[in-house]
């Protein structure tokens, strides 16, 4: 079978289909079309992150579905907008604030949705955490 390399191609999809009718590979003569392109490069230079400045925290809210809930499903802003009131008592005891430079992702999973939210540490408060910096948070796990 013939494979598109962008995506998909009607070209593409119609040799498939002769293909299937046919029973053998279509021959193309690629040397009969004019091919012109585009090299492009650009430079790749480390990220490298002082770890310094404020600190900031991510919370994850993890919801399940309800089974026997038989409506239209809500929006997302519904979704946040009903359980705000909680997430905030929740991030006040634990001493911490929404940032309100990020706004909050809300994202469905198989078993219901996720509230993230950016959070920073209250007047006062502090993390006893370490900061990590974000060059050694990007890098892939061996």
């Amino acid at each position: 079978m013939i494979r598109p390399m962008n995506g998909g191609n009607k070209i593409i999809k119609l040799l498939n289909a002769m293909v299937k009718i046919i029973g053998e590979k279509p021959q193309i003569d690629l040397d009969k079309h004019e091919w012109y392109g585009q090299k492009i490069e650009g430079n790749s230079d480390p990220l490298i992150d002082p770890a310094t400045g404020k600190q900031y925290l991510l919370r994850f809210f993890e919801f399940a579905k309800n089974p026997d809930f038989k409506g239209a499903m809500p929006s997302k802003q519904e979704l946040f907008n009903k359980h705000w009131p909680y997430i905030k008592t929740l991030l006040w005891s634990d001493g911490v604030t929404a940032y309100e430079g990020v706004e909050p992702r809300l994202a469905f999973t198989p078993k219901g949705y996720t509230i993230t939210l950016l959070c920073e540490p209250r007047m006062g408060t502090f993390i006893v955490d370490k900061a990590r910096p974000l060059h050694e948070q990007l890098q892939k796990k061996k």
